[in-house]
């Protein structure tokens, strides 16, 4: 038996200052009472069609799709809406798409001022009509809201629907709901500062990060446990770094397989808009900036590829790029074999190479230098380690009284009959939850304070590694491994450029830092 529907749906042209639930029910109201003067009933809730989701298309909106694909039943004699542009305010294909359908299944358009029948050609002609203007208003509409964007962020405001992990989103104007930006969050934002911290300045992997955020109980938002690709895109993002970015990743629209498909390309940092934020950074731009040169200059070693060089993802040269380990074979009259360290930039940063018998003996005098240093600070607490582990434990502190004021608030919220006594259970439990891993990571941080035992710690590794480079039956991916736990990075330093094949080798001259990972 044919019947009619409903179809609700908010646009651009209703308030912003209205809610979607606001205007379908405003909405729903006007055409009920249309359905019960005209029809002498109501329509049914289950013939209500409901959209509230967001979508410029015909492929974003699901109860649009629904009702389309019910009209090709033939049991619909009817569909109500409060104005054509409802229907659609997409492209020429989503208008096209809409007529077709109505019109060759001869169900009517009906709305409160006027009916359309989309078999008649003026009917049809009107139809179109109010479908075009609704495209370009909203072509209009968007182009000025993205204006009002784009002068926002240029004010240093944060135009995003969720706060970065780290931040809570805040008004400058909360009365009129304006100048939105970010409030650092201290619950997440320890996180953060101990990420980049351990990340950039002490040379830990993200997969050694993740697992260390997830022992002291922080937790991401949407998963349990920490994951790498996480971790990546956080410590990549300037947010952190006191600025707010726009089209960094747009919504690009391209054919694929004879259809549009919605991508999001990175781009290119000078195709998309960076200013400086209102909102207070996390780390400071040395630490950032760290961490982006371990991103763009941290080599990979394949899987099955045998390690020959004891200084692979350890030696840079001072343009940034990891060196190489090259054996070469002189066909003067010496017939000299060796082994060289070289930058695979070289003819464009102009730096000499370096022989391995020169460079290796001065790393090995820097570790000797510093396991002397550490053997007489055996009697002197670790500083930096105590600072570390102060500013942890103060983080769990502080999610712990944060956790307190949110139980404080609940039992506020249940005597005075906000909440029932099943959403308070629930919301009890798992603050209980929070509160007991909380509790759990604090107990740990306080069981494993820094003592004499690190500095212990440190002077074996230094050992183990000086042991290693000093043996030659030790294989040099044994040495890597070593070396890797004391040193975060070696700088290769020098003036000198390149020597020509068969040209005369002046003394070299170079220097080494070398950045420890204590």
């Amino acid at each position: 038996m044919a019947r009619k529907i409903m179809y609700l749906r908010k646009s651009r042209a209703d308030s912003a200052s209205e809610t979607i639930q606001e205007v379908l029910a405003k909405h729903e109201g006007i055409l009920q009472e249309y359905a019960s003067r005209e029809y002498g009933a109501p329509i049914p809730p289950e013939d209500i069609y409901r959209e509230v989701v967001s979508g410029e298309t015909i492929t974003d909106r699901p109860m649009m799709q629904r009702l389309l694909q019910l009209l090709e039943t033939g049991t619909i004699s009817g569909v109500l809406v409060v104005d054509p542009q409802r229907l659609t305010r997409g492209d020429l294909e989503d208008c096209g798409r809409v007529v077709n359908t109505f019109r060759y299944t001869r169900t009517p358009v009906i709305t409160p001022t006027k009916s359309y029948n989309l078999e008649d050609k003026y009917d049809r002609k009107f139809f179109e009509m109010e479908l075009m203007r609704g495209n370009d208003y909203l072509e209009y509409t968007k182009e000025i809201l993205l204006r009002g964007r784009i002068a926002s962020i240029k004010k240093g405001h944060y135009i995003g629907n969720k706060a970065p992990y780290g931040y809570q989103k805040i008004f400058l104007d909360p009365d009129r709901h304006l100048q939105p930006t970010l409030a650092e969050y201290p619950p997440e934002s320890a996180a953060v500062k101990m990420a980049f911290d351990l990340y950039a300045n002490h040379g830990i992997s993200l997969g050694q990060v993740c697992q260390q955020l997830t022992t002291l109980g922080f937790k991401p938002r949407v998963t349990d446990v920490w994951h790498s690709r996480t971790l990546h895109d956080m410590l990549q993002n300037p947010v952190y770094l006191g600025k707010v970015r726009w089209g960094w990743r747009p919504t690009t629209k391209i054919m694929s397989g004879g259809e549009i498909v919605s991508t999001r390309p990175r781009m290119d940092p000078s195709a998309y808009l960076m200013v400086d934020g209102l909102h207070p950074a996390l780390v400071d731009e040395e630490t950032f900036t760290r961490a982006q040169e371990r991103f763009e200059n941290n080599p990979r070693v394949k899987n099955r590829a045998k390690v020959v060089n004891p200084l692979a993802s350890i030696l840079y040269c001072e343009c940034g790029k990891a060196m190489s380990y090259r054996d070469y074979f002189s066909k003067g009259r010496a017939h000299i074999r060796g082994t060289r360290f070289v930058c695979p930039q070289q003819s464009r940063c102009r730096h000499r190479s370096v022989q391995f018998g020169d460079l290796m003996p001065r790393v090995i005098n820097a570790l000797e230098e510093s396991l002397a240093n550490y053997r007489l600070e055996l009697q002197n607490d670790n500083s930096g380690e105590i600072q570390r582990h102060k500013e942890a434990v103060s983080a769990i502190q502080a999610r712990l009284a944060d956790i307190e004021r949110r139980d404080d608030e609940q039992h506020d919220l249940l005597e005075a009959g906000i909440y029932s006594r099943e959403t308070f259970l629930r919301r009890n439990k798992k603050l209980a939850d929070e509160r007991q891993a909380a509790e759990l990571a604090l107990s740990t941080l306080l069981a494993n304070a820094p003592t004499e035992q690190n500095t212990l710690a440190i002077v074996r590794k230094l050992s183990d590694a000086l042991s290693a480079l000093e043996d030659p039956t030790i294989a040099p991916e044994q040495q890597n491994f070593l070396l890797k736990q004391v040193i975060r990075r070696i700088t290769y330093h020098t003036d000198q450029p390149p020597v020509s094949p068969g040209g005369h080798y002046p003394p070299h001259e170079f220097s080494l830092d070398i950045s420890l990972k204590f």
